[in-house]
């Protein structure tokens, strides 16, 4: 269940990693989207996960195998109830379809947008372009 005031946290936890890049283990699109969740929920669902992993492959073995999901859309259906991305609302989990071994990019849905992570930092992309999405 979100707190009253969970827009301001989501803000201010945005706000707090805008400019962090990614790295996995520390700050990568599992990472980020659990955090707000925490933000807005107080519920850590990647307490387990949080710098246990390095590598593409440590994410693959940590978050990944345990759960047995084939890709981070799975890993997302695991924890969080999904929805269809049409019926998605702001602070809800969206998951971007790529072409690597994760099949998703997870990110949050701000509006029309969904806030990701990116080399640089969170970075944005279009609602659109997500092609699954979990209820927070």
């Amino acid at each position: 269940m979100r707190h009253e005031d969970w827009r301001k946290r989501l803000g201010a936890y945005v706000s707090e990693v805008r400019a962090t890049p990614f790295a996995f283990g520390t700050h990568d699109c599992w990472l980020f989207v659990t955090g707000a969740v925490e933000a807005m929920t107080g519920t850590d669902h990647a307490a387990k996960h949080r710098g246990r992993y390095k590598t593409a492959r440590g994410a693959i073995g940590r978050v990944l195998k345990p759960i047995e999901a084939k890709d981070m859309g799975g890993v997302a259906s695991h924890y969080f109830e999904p929805t269809e991305p049409a019926f998605a609302q702001i602070g809800d989990i969206m998951a971007i379809p790529t072409d690597d071994v994760f099949g998703y990019s997870l990110g949050i849905l701000n509006g029309e947008q969904v806030l990701v992570v990116t080399a640089t930092g969170i970075g944005v992309r279009d609602r659109a372009d997500a092609t699954r999405a979990f209820r927070v």
